[in-house]
């Protein structure tokens, strides 16, 4: 009861379309970069929420929805032991403003995000990969990024170094079917 009155507290005052609650957590679903700032600071500044801990940014890739990412903001209040999470979807190459300047340590999760499903952050003081090599081609957490990846990576005994080999697989394993093969013969 305690929580639906906060969260109804939430929607009445930040510029938020929807509120979910699972698992005693509240979810707030945002549309836009501006109304993803005004939340965040809102709820890190305003004596009623003190959402002082940035905990994680999440990416989901939903390769067959028309807005393909879901970017999750996962915030904590230690003085109210409270946790509250931030979503926006966002379209392929739709970027999303940093959120740096809010919380100092997004700059690290907002890199990984980056760097795992090449989600854009503008604004952002530092964005370059962070968990793959530089001239790493692609993205790997995304549903379509073929999961040997494109080269293959051997030490060469001759020339004592590592090289860098394409790896050729035929043009099926790369393209992915949205087909559910388990429910076709349960129907």
């Amino acid at each position: 009861m305690l929580l639906q009155k906060y969260s109804n507290y939430l929607l009445n005052i930040l510029p938020v379309y929807n509120i979910s609650i699972i698992n005693e957590h509240i979810t707030l679903h945002v549309n836009n970069n501006k109304n993803l700032k005004n939340s965040l600071f809102f709820l890190k500044k305003h004596s009623n929420c003190r959402y002082q801990i940035l905990s994680d940014i999440v990416g989901v890739d939903h390769l067959n929805k028309k807005k393909r990412f879901t970017i999750k903001y996962n915030i904590l209040s230690i003085d109210f032991n409270s946790r509250i999470f931030i979503q926006i979807f966002r379209f392929e190459k739709q970027p999303i403003e940093s959120i740096t300047k809010i919380y100092k340590n997004s700059n690290w999760f907002e890199r990984e995000v980056w760097d795992m499903f090449g989600v854009f952050f503008f604004k952002h003081p530092d964005l370059k990969r962070i968990l793959t090599d530089y001239g790493f081609d692609g993205f790997p957490l995304r549903k379509d990024f073929p999961l040997p990846g494109y080269l293959e990576i051997q030490y060469s005994e001759n020339k004592k170094n590592v090289i860098y080999k394409p790896i050729n697989l035929s043009r099926k394993f790369y393209n992915f079917s949205f087909e559910n093969t388990w429910h076709k013969n349960n129907i």
